[in-house]
């Protein structure tokens, strides 16, 4: 078997995809695990992934689905038999990650896979009919999982992680990083390269942790190599790496180390990154590690976050209510002065939307346990603000005339509408047409926000579409309303 492997190297090198050698039967995907491998499967899975190792070739476990989609053989809901396929593909849909980490999804032909059966005469292993949709008849989808062993070069190896995913290369350079005892050279070169390929991306919007870049730089333990890759690569994932990673990175190398991240590297400072520096200041806090760098960034907070407001986009807070609390802790620490207390809390009253009020604002004072000057004057402007709220307290409508939205896709059914809604008396409407019409006004009407609800009345015909006028507006202030007098009683009882 290794003989036959080596023999297959060069052929396997040239594809960006791996080769795949299926088991001889088929699993849940759920439920797909080493130790369920069926009969032989499981010997032989041993034996492949022994021989792969000692050819020197990469192999894990992997889950391999095949899909047929067809017409039936009879146009019937009950029909399981296709009778003229449509499509088909086959792809490695799980990894079982207990020797290396997985690779991604990867949809393969049939250069890619071998057989110990022809799987043209395999039954599948969950079948579907689809049923009549509209005026499209039945289709039908067979399903094939088999348990397989996924095999790929040392050369194909770099050229997969070349064009894999941050998540997938982070998964790598963290095996790399937890094996690093046990690496060959050249795992450290690719490891090397994960590196250099993560520090030439672009941001994206995945969210997992970045916290192996640094372990990888703690194990590297080179302030050469940290300053020639490693702030280019902690400046534009600064936000993605947990505050304890950054704790252990000023252990090794240095509070220098972050001081210099902080000056010279990162250039911007948006509502992530200034999120993230107090997520750092509060675990150095709370871990009594480098007092004179948290003392210094602490009074230098209000210029991070003037810098960020000029950033912040429209439907962005200038702070969250987790982060609140923390700076709320690192102000009862770190006692500051009362210009710093002034701009910080002008900075974050900027924002006037309700949703910034209740999310942050009052879901804070609420459970905040230790109120600091700064965060008494926010507790004060949060009662103002919802008194003004309580003051203004909704109207019930004077009569039964309701506003028309300004809704350009339904304009002919508004204008149809028109008369009834801005009449102060009328509160029915009898809509007396046939279906297609009713419908198209009943579709306007329940994809609006005006004070309307429908109903059809199935006598005559053609039938009724009778539109009533409610109160549903003034009703939903008035729980707005209600609430917000609730959250002030009980922000008054904080002071």
């Amino acid at each position: 078997m290794k003989a036959c492997l080596t023999k297959a190297e060069s052929q396997i090198s040239d594809s960006s995809r791996p080769m795949v050698v299926l088991l001889n039967h088929q699993y849940t995907p759920e439920n797909f695990i080493q130790e369920q491998l069926k009969l032989n499967d499981r010997a032989k899975a041993i034996a492949l992934l022994q021989a792969a190792k000692e050819a020197g070739i990469y192999a894990n476990l992997c889950l391999v689905t095949a899909t047929k989609e067809g017409s039936p053989l009879e146009y019937d809901e009950d029909c399981e038999i296709i009778d003229e396929i449509i499509d088909e593909s086959i792809s490695i849909e799980k990894w079982i990650e207990d020797g290396y980490p997985g690779l991604g999804d990867f949809h393969l032909d049939d250069d890619h896979i071998i057989a110990p059966f022809n799987m043209d005469d395999d039954e599948p292993y969950e079948v579907e009919n689809s049923g009549y949709m509209g005026n499209y008849g039945p289709d039908i989808t067979y399903w094939y999982h088999y348990g397989a062993i996924a095999m790929w070069t040392e050369v194909q190896h770099k050229r997969i992680l070349l064009g894999a995913s941050d998540a997938i290369r982070i998964n790598w350079l963290d095996y790399y990083n937890t094996n690093r005892d046990k690496l060959k050279h050249k795992d450290l070169e690719m490891a090397r390269y994960l590196v250099q390929i993560l520090s030439d991306l672009e941001q994206d919007k995945e969210k997992f942790d970045f916290g192996p870049v640094i372990d990888w730089l703690i194990l590297e333990n080179d302030k050469a190599q940290l300053k020639d890759l490693g702030y280019n690569l902690l400046a534009r994932y600064f936000f993605k790496i947990k505050a304890e990673k950054w704790l252990e990175l000023g252990q090794h190398y240095g509070i220098e180390s972050i001081n210099e991240l902080l000056n010279n590297h990162i250039k911007s400072w948006n509502q992530r990154r200034v999120k993230q520096l107090i997520a750092i200041l509060h675990e150095f806090s709370e871990k009594s590690q480098f007092d004179e760098f948290v003392g210094i960034q602490m009074a230098l907070l209000p210029s991070y976050y003037f810098k960020m407001m000029t950033e912040l986009r429209a439907n962005e807070f200038p702070i969250d209510a987790k982060t609140l609390t923390k700076l709320a802790v690192l102000e009862n620490t770190w006692p500051q002065t009362e210009i710093w207390i002034s701009s910080m809390f002008g900075l974050l009253t900027r924002c006037e939307s309700y949703e910034y009020l209740e999310e942050v604002w009052a879901m804070t004072m609420l459970d905040i346990k230790t109120i600091t000057p700064l965060i008494l004057k926010i507790l004060n402007e949060t009662i103002t603000r919802y008194s003004i709220r309580k003051n203004n307290k909704p109207e019930p409508p004077k009569d039964w005339t309701r506003p028309i939205p300004q809704d350009t896709r339904f304009k002919n059914n508004w204008a149809i509408l028109e008369p009834f809604m801005q009449s102060p008396t009328t509160q029915v409407l009898e809509y007396r047409r046939v279906q297609k019409e009713r419908d198209d006004m009943e579709y306007t009407i329940r994809n609006s926000d005006a004070d309307l609800k429908t109903e059809t009345i199935k006598k005559g015909s053609p039938y009724t579409l009778l539109i009533t006028k409610t109160q549903d507006h003034y009703l939903r202030q008035m729980k707005i309303w209600n609430h917000d007098c609730m959250i002030l009683e009980k922000l008054e009882r904080k002071k």
